[in-house]
């Protein structure tokens, strides 16, 4: 694609190499809008040779079958909401550092006009990272698959705990922070 068409790649592509703060921004959004699909916890049981594992995302946590232990997927199902607003942050994020680069983003983006626009985003994913690590019916979940583990420990193995969501999101809203102030300060 060309400075003719929808999304001027190679534009694109050249002011990432340009300038490393771009480039951070960049990726910290990508891990954002990534991270509601990545294991947010897991649990591997190994049950005298029978072995049964599972991961839940944010998105999918409602199917997670950890959360079962408690009995009441009610509780979960906001974190699917919190995994929705997380990615469609992200997206935004991505579009809004591509606007300048495609003729119909950038024209959204001058609509709006709304210069901290990144920053508020970046706050609704820390409020969604931090819902989530709060959420009572995952804890009680782990908890609950913990002491099983632990009352069973001569004819079961295994491991419950929160996975690498909560890093990679943490780590997409840092990188696109530093990213976005580094930016800023130079214009």
């Amino acid at each position: 694609m060309g400075k003719g068409s929808a999304l001027d790649v190679k534009g694109y592509v050249n002011y990432l190499k340009k300038d490393f703060c771009h480039l951070i921004t960049a990726l910290g959004a990508i891990l954002i809008a990534v991270a509601p699909f990545v294991p947010w916890a897991f649990y591997y049981i190994n049950e005298n040779g029978t072995k049964d594992s599972d991961f839940g995302s944010l998105i999918f946590m409602p199917k997670f079958a950890l959360i079962d232990f408690v009995g009441d997927k009610k509780g979960v199902t906001i974190m699917s909401i919190l995994g929705v607003i997380m990615l469609l942050s992200g997206i935004i994020l991505i579009l809004w550092h591509v606007a300048p680069f495609s003729i119909v983003v950038s024209n959204i983006k001058h609509k709006f006009n709304i210069s901290c626009l990144p920053y508020i985003l970046l706050g609704v994913v820390t409020v969604c990272i931090v819902l989530a690590m709060m959420n009572g019916e995952l804890k009680e979940s782990i908890e609950a698959a913990r002491e099983i583990m632990e009352e069973y420990s001569q004819v079961l193995k295994g491991s419950a705990t929160y996975s690498v969501g909560p890093y990679v999101a943490s780590i997409g809203v840092v990188m696109s922070l530093i990213g976005n102030i580094l930016s800023g300060r130079r214009g």
